[in-house]
This record gives C-alpha cells, structure tokens and sequence, in this order.
C-alpha cells in the first residue's frame, strides 16, 4: 500500500506522462504530414520534369532529321555539280551511310530521351510512395495517451492501488524506522 501522498504524485506523473505521449504523437503527425507534403510537391516537380524531357527529346530528333537531311541534300548538289548521277554506285551508298547514321542518331535521341523521361517518372513514382508511407504511419494521440496510462497503472499496481492510512509519526517510530 502506498500513502496518499504516494498514490497523488503517482496520479500526477501517469498523467503528465499521457498528456506529453500525447503531444508527441501529434507532433509526430504534424511532422509526418509536412513531408508527406513535401515528397508530393517534389513527385509533381519530377513529373514535369518527365514531360520537358520528352518535348526536349523530341525537339532535338526533329532538328536532327532535319540536319542530315540538310546534310543529305548538300551531298546530291555536290554530286549534280560534279556531273555524277546521285542514284547510282558509290555516291548511292554515301547517301544511304549518310541516311542511316542520321537514323542511328535519332534512334540514340530517342532512347536517351525515354530513358531520361522514365528515370523522373521511377522518382516520381518512389516519392509518392515514401508521401503514403509517411501518412501511413499516422497515430491516434489518444492511444498513445492511452497506453501511456496503462504504463503508469502498471508502476501502480504492487500497491494494489489502496493507499494506506498513515499515522503521525512518533520520535520512537521515527528511531526505529532508521535502524
């Protein structure tokens, strides 16, 4: 059995203790949801930035096509000014190799582009899942508060929660108490 005294503090501190268990968790909340925000405002950043990467590799194809066929049609003014026939024999296969880099370049273009375009969309996707888990992990302040209260009741328990009456202490009490 514990005094009342005892028993007051102890009431006090199970309390005190629920009550900041419970501001923790709010805190905790409040700082979880804040990230959460943030990862999602970095998601939509990385979704723009999968769409510029698509319109920026498309624009760099088109002005390499338009390059190689400039550079294509550069090669059969020499030809026609040099008298030869740009259909037929080598100066056919310099215009076909000349055709087929510019396809290989732009196919390059292409697969960099996807490549860097699905890299911002993979982030994406990894940020907005963190934002979920950050959210998920969202907790009652009442059940914290809750548990802290059980916590404390358990420190209460070996006294079986009675306090025991006290009585005025004596000198002879008092000396006895001691040795």
């Amino acid at each position: 059995m514990c005094d009342p005294v005892s028993a007051t503090l102890l009431i006090a501190g199970a309390a005190a203790s629920a009550y900041s268990a419970s501001q923790q968790v709010k805190a905790q909340n409040k700082a979880n949801e804040q990230n959460a925000q943030s990862l999602e405002r970095n998601a939509i950043q990385a979704d723009k930035d999968a769409a510029f990467a698509d319109t920026q590799g498309k624009k760099e194809e088109l002005r390499n096509r338009n390059a190689n066929r400039r550079l294509m049609g550069q090669q059969r003014a020499s030809m026609g000014a040099s008298g030869a026939t740009a259909d037929v024999g080598s100066f056919n296969d310099v215009l076909s190799d000349t055709n087929m880099i510019g396809d290989i370049d732009s196919l390059s273009i292409q697969s960099n582009t996807k490549r860097e375009s699905d890299r911002f969309r993979f982030d994406a996707g990894n940020l907005r899942t963190d934002a979920s888990n950050l959210r998920s992990r969202k907790q009652s302040a009442s059940a914290a508060a809750g548990l802290s209260l059980l916590g404390s009741a358990s420190s209460f328990a070996p006294y079986g929660g009675k306090t025991k009456k006290t009585r005025k202490s004596s000198p002879s009490n008092f000396s006895r108490s001691l040795a």
